[in-house]
């Protein structure tokens, strides 16, 4: 490195070998700026700077069952109101009176459970913890729509099996209690032999609806062994449209789904991960335990290719809990944990105490499709 005397500037090579880089995978430069020696305000070898740059992008994902992973023919157990699909080692049920997924089990551990209140496994969701900027605007509108509160509706069912998969489609009206608005939405899962999951969900508002909302994706509910969390996207942090900055793309991990939040003294909305390719939780305690692993679709049919990269959030509380919470004390871990899977996401903006999220940064209440594809690992 030349020698850079303080308010002066200086070019620095880089290895000719980056520019002849040709790659159909997504490929990044670091650079790190870090101190040689010691000084009296921090150790050698503190990061001062960093700066990153994508060389080549990755093309559409597909995704397929992990190699070697054994296939079986699937068979489907239908009931008075449920329906299993089983595979070798593995099942997924769902209810299909009101049109969930309820449960999906890997040899024998549970990988997806129901959850107490809307009793899905898994199901869409516009909602998130409010932030001390939601509270003077955003807040109140999103409440006086009921988005908090949106309920689900089945309106019909079908389950196609073939020898390559078993498709359950369901079409649902979420919408609040008593407001004449909703989303009118048509939620595809498709069941692979090696037991992958596919889901594509398709919304399309209607009604005099909300502008917008805080964000789009699924809910998932996650039993509470699954601790450790590995993804490649940005991090370490938390980031958000307008808070990304600070984050760099890299594959992280942490051991307990607690080091994934962002402890503020008030709780309110934390811990989201933007630009995710893939993520994935296990467990901190069992070698070789079944844990989950999620990637956004590839498929163009539902999803478009910009939507590869997706939000992610995890943790022990839900929504309503942080919100109801005034102080950290107040927290107290669920039963299970709750992963966020978001094809969008708002700003956060300034509102508590300046101008609120950018027009452009806001989830507008619009049609729009997305999907991911979820895999047992471990197993």
């Amino acid at each position: 490195m030349p020698a850079i005397a303080a308010g002066t500037s200086a070019s620095v090579a880089l290895p000719t070998s980056i520019s002849k880089v040709k790659s159909d995978k997504d490929v990044f430069l670091t650079v790190t700026l870090r101190l040689r020696e010691s000084t009296s305000w921090a150790e050698a070898g503190h990061e001062v700077s960093w700066f990153q740059h994508q060389i080549s992008r990755a093309k559409a994902l597909g995704w397929a069952a992990s190699p070697g992973k054994l296939t079986s023919k699937l068979s489907v157990h239908k009931m008075q109101s449920t329906s299993t699909v089983s595979g070798q080692n593995f099942h997924f049920t769902f209810d299909t009176a009101r049109g969930y997924l309820t449960h999906w089990v890997a040899n024998g551990v549970p990988l997806l459970e129901a959850d107490p209140v809307t009793g899905a496994a898994i199901i869409p969701s516009f909602w998130r913890p409010p932030t001390d900027n939601d509270a003077p605007n955003s807040l109140p509108y999103w409440k006086r729509f009921g988005v908090d509160v949106l309920t689900s509706q089945l309106r019909s069912i079908d389950i196609k099996s073939s020898a390559d998969a078993v498709e359950v489609t369901t079409t649902t009206f979420l919408a609040p209690p008593v407001l004449p608005w909703g989303w009118n939405t048509t939620t595809k899962y498709i069941i692979c032999p090696a037991g992958t999951l596919s889901i594509s969900v398709s919304l399309s508002p209607t009604g005099p609806i909300p502008k917008h909302v805080p964000r789009a994706g699924l809910n998932l509910r996650i039993p509470r062994s699954l601790q450790t969390v590995r993804w490649l996207g940005l991090g370490p942090g938390e980031s958000y449209p307008d808070k990304r900055a600070a984050q760099r793309v890299g594959v992280w991990s942490v051991a307990s789904i607690a080091d994934m939040q962002t402890r503020y003294e008030v709780p309110q909305e934390g811990g989201n991960r933007m630009g995710t390719r893939w993520v994935s939780l296990s467990s901190s305690t069992r070698t070789g335990a079944p844990g989950i692993r999620a990637v956004a679709a590839g498929t163009e049919e539902w999803s478009e290719p910009s939507n590869r990269e997706f939000s992610f959030a995890a943790s022990a509380h839900d929504a309503h809990a942080v919100e109801s919470a005034r102080h950290p004390c107040d927290l107290v871990d669920g039963a299970a944990t709750v992963l966020r899977l978001d094809a969008k996401v708002a700003g956060v903006g300034t509102g508590a105490c300046g101008p609120a999220v950018r027009e452009d940064l806001l989830v507008k209440t619009e049609e729009m499709k997305f999907g991911f594809v979820l895999e047992a690992i471990g197993s």
